[in-house]
């Protein structure tokens, strides 16, 4: 008896292994499963509303140099919605990348919405939420936060980015400082490259959060356009 006892207990550690590998094949398959019928519920509705539709591709699908496109590894975009309303082009998509390696490997899943329209340029500029701890320390390091003396309360909710200052200070006069204010949503990150916008933010959506997503990053871009076609000349 106390033999069989001795051989359970050695195998328990076998039998967790072997639990929690089950464990995760269950949750990778039903996961998985569901995402499917996500992205072909967005099919149809594409289908069914004259948009376009790509299940999935390797990478980020746009030709600007978004700096969100080269996060992680193994990025891949999928899902992805293409149309043009009211003479507004746009394609929103899951994009997954990798971060870490190994026992720290992560998988990120956000959702994403390319916004364009009038071939009014935007100054290349980044834009999140700002980490008061973490943010005050990169800048003690040389990380880049544009700010307003006038406008400390935009200041302190964001880090601002851009390739140049002086484009980035002109364009964000008080009209697009209020705008990012009044949408902002603590998960989103904003970044534009010529007249491309681009929204990312947290998680992979349904269709109708989808659809709620996209008419909530048209609603900023209407808001934040440059004001003439000339704005970088």
């Amino acid at each position: 008896m106390e033999n069989i006892m001795n051989v359970i207990v050695s195998l328990i550690p076998v039998l967790v292994f072997v639990f929690a590998l089950f464990a995760v094949f269950l949750y990778s398959y039903f996961e998985n499963k569901r995402n499917r019928e996500r992205r072909n519920t967005i099919k149809n509705y594409a289908n069914t509303n004259g948009l376009k539709y790509v299940d999935r591709i390797f990478g980020f699908p746009s030709d600007c140099d978004f700096k969100m496109a080269h996060d992680g590894s193994n990025q891949s975009s999928q899902g992805i919605l293409i149309g043009e309303r009211n003479g507004i082009k746009f394609a929103t998509f899951d994009f997954s990348y990798v971060t870490g390696s190994g026992k720290s490997r992560q998988e990120h899943n956000t959702t994403v919405c390319l916004i364009s329209g009038d071939d009014r340029q935007f100054p290349d500029f980044f834009i999140r939420k700002e980490n008061a701890f973490l943010d005050t320390l990169g800048k003690l390091f040389g990380g880049q936060d544009i700010n307003f003396t006038e406008d400390s309360e935009f200041s302190k909710m964001f880090v601002l980015q851009g390739s140049s200052e002086p484009l980035v200070r002109n364009y964000f006069d008080s009209r697009i400082r209020k705008a990012f204010v009044h949408h902002f949503k603590n998960n989103n990150v904003y970044e534009a490259h010529g007249d491309t916008l681009a929204i990312r933010t947290s998680g992979y959506m349904d269709l109708q959060g989808r659809l709620n997503f996209l008419n909530s990053c048209v609603g900023l871009f209407n808001d934040i356009k440059p004001s003439s076609s000339n704005f970088l000349s």
